[in-house]
């Protein structure tokens, strides 16, 4: 039933790549400005109709898509103006996520013991140290980048903490809704520090095609992960 949405998704997304390719080489940006803009309201429509927005979950996990393609249309223009109320749009993404997730947990008679919640921690935990250390140095040398120190390390914070809610949904869904969420998850921490390393330590060849790649996998994932907590399953 949903699968025309999930081709429609994968073509657009191909489409966006080859106009990144096309733009970032030089080429013109039409191919770009028109699908970019599609790829969240698929995702909406696919969430919509697969859920009936019945759930708080539901809702919230929408309303994330929505600040998700905001901050797809602001750094679509590739403006380091704009790149704030990019970050700021995919920060307001996050934290609904996370309120997502937390309903999730709230609504479930199963809760992870201390121990379990600490390890499971660990993992984002050493990689939010790894990254944000390394991009800290970099920020803090260039006078051009200190203006984003506060904003990319709040950012860090959300994206971490995103990551460690859907970790703890663990027991609280079934698994597969449990494995999709955190695959996107990290996914999409991955996509972000991908964009941060191009941004502020050294621009890479091909880097908005991995960007724009693993990011729309993971905003996939997170659908499918919504779409699947509904469905009964171990």
């Amino acid at each position: 039933m949903f699968i025309p949405y999930i081709i429609v998704f994968g073509l657009i997304t191909l489409a966006e790549m080859v106009g990144e390719h096309v733009f970032h080489s030089g080429g013109s940006s039409i191919l770009l400005f028109v699908t970019k803009p599609l790829l969240m309201p698929v995702l909406i429509i696919l969430l919509a109709k697969a859920t009936r927005l019945k759930q708080a979950f539901d809702k919230l996990m929408l309303i994330g898509l929505g600040f998700g393609w905001l901050g797809d249309v602001f750094l679509m223009f590739n403006n380091n103006d704009l790149f704030v109320f990019g970050l700021a749009s995919f920060l307001i993404c996050h934290i609904l996520y996370i309120f997502a997730f937390i309903n999730n947990i709230r609504k479930s008679s199963y809760t992870l013991s201390f121990i379990n919640r600490f390890i499971l921690g660990i993992l984002p935990l050493f990689y939010l140290i790894v990254i944000y250390s390394y991009l800290y140095s970099y920020i803090t040398k260039n006078p051009l980048f200190e203006p984003f120190l506060i904003p990319v390390s709040v950012y860090c914070i959300a994206i971490f903490t995103m990551s460690l809610f859907a970790l703890w949904r663990i027991g609280s869904t079934n698994r597969q809704s449990a494995a999709l969420i955190i695959g996107g998850a990290f996914i999409f921490m991955l996509s972000d520090s991908l964009i941060a390393l191009n941004k502020f330590v050294h621009p890479f060849e091909h880097a908005n095609l991995y960007i724009m790649f693993l990011y729309c996998l993971a905003q996939l994932l997170f659908v499918l992960g919504t779409i699947q907590h509904y469905k009964p399953g171990k």
